[in-house]
């Protein structure tokens, strides 16, 4: 009896053992389960950080050529405003540059426009004095003739008195 005893007690130790071995491979093998669902929920995690770090490099990317291409644009701006401000200096100059020629113009056409009625004034002087000249000398070679008409007149009469 004892035997039997002990022959149930080694027969329940050992289905206890071995309920307690299925009870913890079983539970072994949900952690396993649970481990692999985490491995794979953190490969995953893994590829979403990846995708998403990728993307933000890719964002980051075309900010800095963005902002590159905003410098770019501002610079690009800024010299065509320089450039405008030289030109618009260049044409100030050339309409100042203008403004005085056209006064040099003006000044020269009007000393011109003097000396060349001073010199018509002169010219009609010349025509004028040159008429005096011619009136006189004829006023001259009439009075010369008379002097002579009566010289020889006067010749004349002397002989006829003599």
């Amino acid at each position: 009896m004892q035997q039997e005893m002990e022959t149930k007690l080694q027969n329940l130790e050992k289905q206890l053992k071995l309920e307690k071995q299925l009870k913890l491979e079983k539970q072994q093998q949900e952690i396993e389960k649970k481990l692999q669902s985490l491995e794979k929920q953190l490969e995953l995690e893994k590829q979403q950080n990846l995708k998403k770090r990728l993307k933000l490099e890719k964002l980051q990317n075309l900010e800095r050529q963005l902002n590159l291409q905003k410098q770019q644009d501002l610079e690009k701006l800024l010299n065509l405003e320089k450039q405008q401000q030289e030109m618009e200096k260049r044409l100030q100059n050339l309409e100042k540059q203008l403004e005085l020629e056209k006064q040099q113009n003006l000044k020269k056409r009007l000393k011109l426009e003097k000396l060349q009625n001073l010199e018509r004034q002169l010219n009609l002087q010349k025509q004028q004095k040159l008429k005096k000249q011619q009136k006189l000398e004829k006023k001259q070679q009439k009075v010369e003739k008379q002097q002579e008409q009566r010289e020889k007149e006067g010749e004349k009469q002397v002989a006829k008195k003599e």
